[in-house]
């Protein structure tokens, strides 16, 4: 995968049975984050917010973002049922990334009320925390601008995840109607599309180059 996605794919997918909100550990900064990792994962959008603060753009993000995750799973699903233990051909090491397990080897940086996760794969990504009432919640406005891009501003950030979901949904639909006989065919097309995608959100978006023939959408390390 190209480096720019790769870096954001970690960001998101570091930050990416559902609980209640009761039933969160929101004592540390830790164990707050894993809390909203597993939201992520779940699609659990009342608990992702729960665990947030953050301006109403961010929230409309968080929910971009929600739709992004739950794309990946779609993909996933239908890259198994294709593609059977190849399926990681199309989906690469990083949509496979079990965020809130990663972050249990995260170092935290603590000051007073705030405070920073930061995890080292599978590409370095930081997750920024503030304590409201006594609970540690996720700043989104820290974290999402730290995923955007250089000279990409939020709602940017916001147009390229939904044309990646897109992006995704497209290809996984695509793999359902049996367009795509072999992983590689079908990953060359996702690269194909998330490329396109990136390029049309703004003319300020960081330049990217073309993925190589054969690349897959694994993280360039």
């Amino acid at each position: 995968m190209n480096r720019k996605i790769g870096l954001v794919f970690a960001v998101i997918l570091s930050v990416a049975g559902i609980a209640s909100g009761a039933d969160v550990d929101q004592s540390t900064p830790k164990a707050a984050a894993m809390g909203f990792a597993k939201a992520m994962e779940n699609g659990d959008a009342a608990l992702a917010k729960e665990l947030s603060v953050g301006s109403e753009q961010d929230q409309k993000v968080l929910s971009s973002m929600l739709e992004f995750t739950g794309s990946i799973k779609k993909l996933r699903d239908s890259a198994s049922k294709k593609y059977g233990d190849k399926a990681d051909e199309v989906t690469g090491g990083g949509m496979n990334v079990d965020s809130s397990k990663l972050l249990e080897d995260a170092q935290i940086q603590e000051n007073g009320d705030t405070a920073t996760v930061m995890s080292g794969k599978p590409q370095p990504s930081a997750m920024n925390l503030k304590k409201v009432d006594g609970k540690w919640k996720v700043d989104l406005s820290t974290t999402l601008k730290n995923a955007s891009g250089p000279g990409q501003d939020i709602e940017q950030f916001q147009q390229m995840l939904k044309g990646w979901t897109s992006a995704i949904n497209e290809t996984a639909t695509e793999i359902d109607d049996g367009k795509y006989t072999a992983p590689a065919e079908a990953s060359q097309a996702l690269q194909v599309k998330m490329m396109a995608a990136l390029k049309s959100v703004s003319a300020t978006t960081e330049p990217s180059t073309a993925p190589s023939e054969g690349a897959t959408t694994q993280p360039a390390k």
